[in-house]
C-alpha cells in the first residue's frame, strides 16, 4: 500500500464517521432552544415558547403562512400587535 492509498483510507474513514455523525448533532432541537447569546438575553426560552404557542394558534392544517409567521414574530420579540 502506497501513501496515497493510506491518506485516501484515512480519508475516507473520517468521511463516513462524518455522515453518521453530523446529522445527529445538527438536527438535535435542544440546540434550537437554548440561549447562546441570544439578542433577546435571558428571556429566549420564554419567548420562543411564546413564539411556537403563536404558531400553533395560527396555522391552519399545520401550515402557517409567511403572514402569520411574521405576525407571531413581531407579536412575542417585539410586542407588536
Amino acid at each position: 500500500m502506497n501513501n496515497t492509498t493510506k491518506v485516501m483510507s484515512i480519508v475516507a474513514v473520517i468521511a463516513a464517521a462524518a455522515i453518521f455523525v453530523l446529522p445527529n448533532i445538527l438536527a438535535n432541537s435542544a440546540l434550537a432552544t437554548q440561549n447562546f447569546g441570544s439578542p433577546f438575553g435571558t428571556n429566549a426560552g420564554p419567548l420562543y415558547q411564546k413564539f411556537k404557542q403563536c404558531l400553533a394558534s395560527a396555522e391552519t392544517n399545520g401550515v402557517a403562512t409567511v403572514d402569520q409567521i411574521g405576525r407571531c414574530f413581531d407579536t412575542v420579540y417585539h410586542g407588536n400587535n
